[in-house]
């Protein structure tokens, strides 16, 4: 191994630099301060050169690099890495990981093959600063180890994983935000409230029947069954792996199903149909173009009204303990959410005013 050894003062002591080419022939450095002489630098100078030649040699004899990607820079392989990901996973998922490789822009211009852990770990110390939660932040650096893993095992640009063997520390998590569920009285003045009727009847299918925000926006006039009072579930409304968005399969094999609804819900669709502007390419009863979009206009909605802490997603939930509290059986609960008994159980089980009551009351009564 090239070595040069040189020295300097620095804060009142020693400091020790080792200049040496790396498996690449590329020069990198190694230093050390703190001594208080040339002389006591020493031992860890023959150690740390032994580390270095050692390490070298090892990398030397491992996998050839690809002289291709030698110089390619963090910004360059997110484009390739996000590109082959889009081949086998649902757009949601690049969107993720585009997202949290969007985090570590620090590093864009850095190349691949000179990014380090160090350089990874200020960033997230970086995150950590801003307040991010720790679980967002874990979601972030899942797909910069995905990346490196690529770029090692795929791409044979880089020798080592610059993440392997390293675990960053990270706060505890905060509390995990309880699921909202409305009352009666809250989802009763929600929906009274909310304008225009295209989302007033947005929030009647999310708290009546409880879809979810593609299902909602990917549903035609034929799915719905007024003669038995049935909303056909078969599809959603979703982003393509090329962007565009359409008609694409629902969630899970469990969500294909039927959901019934009550004849308030069958007023106000047979109402909405009535003066709402017919869509003519699909006939969807709610021409979003995103349901992104959708859910942002939403919480921004709730927001301005008082409701700083629902979702329309939070509306789903209100559904299935509403059925809860009415006294189904999990099964059934299940098969009209689309969901598991498991997770209706580990998920959708929330106690909440109006079933407290309604127990107190048989308390009072029966007790």
């Amino acid at each position: 191994m090239d070595y040069k050894i040189t020295y300097r003062e620095k804060n009142k002591g020693i400091q020790c630099i080792i200049n040496y080419k790396n498996e690449h022939g590329e020069w990198k450095q190694k230093s050390k301060q703190g001594f208080k002489t040339q002389k006591e630098s020493k031992p860890w100078q023959t150690d740390m050169i032994s580390e270095l030649d050692k390490k070298i040699e090892e990398l030397k004899k491992g996998l050839e690099l690809n002289d291709e990607y030698k110089d390619i820079t963090f910004k360059e392989f997110k484009k390739v890495y996000l590109e082959d990901l889009s081949f086998y996973r649902e757009p949601n998922t690049v969107t993720a990981h585009r997202t949290g490789l969007k985090a570590f822009s620090d590093l864009d211009d850095s190349r691949i093959i000179d990014i380090e852990f160090l350089d990874i770990k200020k960033i997230v110390n970086k995150l950590i600063k801003q307040g991010l939660d720790t679980t967002t932040i874990r979601g972030y650096i899942t797909p910069v180890r995905s990346l490196f893993k690529i770029a090692k095992e795929e791409y044979k640009i880089i020798t080592i994983n610059p993440m392997d063997g390293f675990k960053i520390k990270l706060p505890k998590p905060k509390k995990k935000k309880e699921i909202r569920v409305l009352s009666k009285n809250e989802l009763s003045t929600l929906i009274d409230t909310i304008k225009p009727t295209k989302d007033r009847m947005i929030i009647i299918i999310a708290s009546k029947c409880g879809l979810r925000a593609g299902e909602i926006a990917g549903l035609t006039w034929n799915d719905i069954d007024f003669k038995n009072k049935d909303l056909i579930i078969n599809k959603q409304w979703k982003e393509d792996k090329k962007g565009n968005w359409g008609f694409g399969t629902t969630k899970s094999i469990n969500s294909d199903r039927k959901v019934p609804f009550s004849p308030y819900v069958e007023k106000e669709l047979r109402r909405y149909k009535e003066i709402c502007v017919r869509e003519l390419k699909h006939d969807r009863l709610f021409p979003e173009n995103m349901t992104s979009s959708m859910c942002t206009r939403f919480n921004l909605k709730f927001e301005r009204m008082g409701y700083n802490d629902i979702s329309i997603h939070d509306l789903r939930h209100t559904y299935a303990t509403n059925l809860i509290a009415i006294g189904l059986d999990f099964k059934t609960i299940a098969k009209y959410m689309g969901d598991t008994v498991e997770v209706v159980i580990k998920t959708y089980a929330h106690f909440n005013d109006d079933m407290y009551k309604a127990g107190k009351a048989k308390i009072n009564k029966y007790l």
